[in-house]
């Protein structure tokens, strides 16, 4: 090889070795940078994460007065445990978890004998106004509380005991990775909401409101009602952030919120009205106003802060067969109904015995029924879990029993009480009813009390016993988790 081509392999070879030592001085580089991102990360982390004792601050009467602060470091959901110290009477633990941002600040008060009567409160602002506490723990039995909602964002795992702690007030705070469970409520523009009567004559709309990182999107966003006439303005007063306003519509009245863009959900709050049975509550969402899916089937009883259906927490709905039916997590199990009748006052009945066994379920306003399919609900034992409530008669009955009611007439098998309210007039579970007026019945005997399924009757409601005739609904859960 000539000198012009030791020359040109030289050179070949000497940018070859420069960029290899780029290329690790890169590597090394991202690396390093690697590293200091992860030690930032773990250092973000545990500042978060680190448990706030404040025991110095009420240890004396001197320091009484004085609040202890959280202050949230990065956008999320935070859970609190919070404990006052034995004072006269036991302390007070709370926990919940709270959604903030960044820089929002969570104040709190941790009494002990000298200080705050020996109670806790904690507040989103300073001055600790009422409307502003979050929750508030005391000794005395019955004036516990936390709120479910506040400043637009769901109060969750929320639990309040009281506790031997001997020691001054610590509060444990920590960030919570928490993960939605309903997708249902992702990439939704459309919110509607259908009642087909309350108990008070009328569907009546208090608010609509729609969570998404604290706040709350539906606020003065476009409404729209199935009702023709109704006024563009009273329909704005359901999306006003408050429950002042009462609207009333005509029976089988549906209204719809457009948040104008989509967004992934965190909680939707509808309230109706407090203190009434809201029937036929069906809630819808969508991204297109065409194409609906149902995320509420109930009826229900309006509490102080009416229906939150979130996306923190199991969908609320289940296809069996046809149809999409409720599902709920009830005294530590999770229930499918299988049957639902809301009589009415005695004025709506089933057709006939069959459209209760209709294949693929049978729905309409008042009733459904998906009986058809619970063969396929027996546990691991074999057996069925029940639950049956009645509306507008306190108490449940809960228990197992081996034989498939739809298939044992007048007979039950396998028999074991859980939790029994009601068990006069021979209670012991379901089975077929020898009257041509009831499917089933839970009456051992030629009565047929406890009926699911009922053509006819002539008591203005259905007889659950001798003492108690039930006017509106009567719900038939199945256990569905693994038990």
């Amino acid at each position: 090889m000539n000198n012009k081509g030791f020359a040109i392999t030289g050179f070949i070879y000497t940018i070859f070795i420069i960029f290899i030592i780029l290329m690790v001085a890169i590597l090394n580089m991202f690396n390093s940078r690697k590293n200091i991102l992860d030690k930032l990360k773990q250092g973000v982390l545990k500042d978060v994460n680190k448990v706030n004792d404040v025991a110095n601050l009420y240890d004396d009467i001197t320091l009484s007065g004085e609040v202890s602060e959280f202050m949230a470091r990065s956008k999320g959901y935070y859970s609190f445990t919070i404990k006052s110290p034995k004072g006269s009477a036991n302390g007070s633990t709370i926990s919940f978890e709270i959604f903030l941002n960044r820089g929002e600040v969570i104040y709190l008060k941790i009494g002990n004998t000298n200080y705050n009567n020996n109670e806790i409160d904690i507040s989103l602002d300073k001055s600790f106004k009422e409307e502003n506490i979050i929750a508030h723990a005391t000794y005395i039995k019955g004036k516990n509380y936390v709120k479910k909602i506040i400043n637009n964002r769901i109060i969750y795992n929320i639990k309040i005991q009281e506790n031997n702690n001997t020691s001054t007030g610590i509060i444990t705070p920590a960030f919570v990775s928490k993960i939605k469970k309903n997708s249902d409520l992702n990439r939704v523009q459309y919110v509607k909401d259908c009642v087909l009567k309350t108990s008070n004559n009328g569907p009546i709309w208090s608010d609509i409101k729609v969570f998404v990182d604290g706040d709350n999107k539906a606020y003065h966003k476009p409404v729209s009602s199935n009702i023709k006439g109704i006024d563009t303005i009273k329909l704005m007063d359901l999306v006003d952030n408050d429950n002042d306003t009462k609207l009333s519509l005509d029976e089988d009245a549906c209204v719809i919120v457009n948040l104008e863009r989509t967004y992934n959900i965190d909680a939707i709050n509808i309230v109706h009205d407090k203190d009434i049975n809201v029937f036929d509550h069906k809630t819808y969402v969508s991204s297109d106003n065409i194409n609906y899916h149902i995320i509420k089937n109930s009826d229900e009883y309006e509490t102080d802060y009416g229906i939150i259906i979130d996306s923190y927490t199991d969908k609320e709905v289940m296809k069996s067969g046809n149809i999409y039916v409720p599902v709920k997590y009830f005294d530590n199990a999770k229930w499918l109904r299988l049957f639902h009748h809301n009589n009415m006052e005695g004025e709506i009945y089933w057709d006939a015995l069959a459209q209760i066994l209709t294949d693929g379920g049978y729905e309409s306003s008042y009733k459904q029924s998906v009986l058809f399919d619970l063969s396929k609900y027996k546990n691991k034992n074999g057996a069925y879990e029940f639950l049956l409530e009645y509306s507008d008669i306190p108490g449940y009955n809960r228990w197992i029993q081996t034989s498939n009611p739809i298939e044992s007439n007048e007979k039950v098998t396998g028999y074991k009480a859980i939790h029994i309210d009601h068990s006069i007039d021979g209670w012991y579970g379901l089975a077929l009813s020898s009257s041509n007026n009831v499917l089933v019945d839970g009456s051992n005997g030629s009565n047929f009390y406890y009926p699911i399924g009922v053509i006819l009757s002539d008591k203005k409601g259905i007889s659950i016993n001798t003492k108690n005739i039930t006017k509106y609904s009567t719900d038939l859960w199945i256990r569905i988790d693994d038990n």
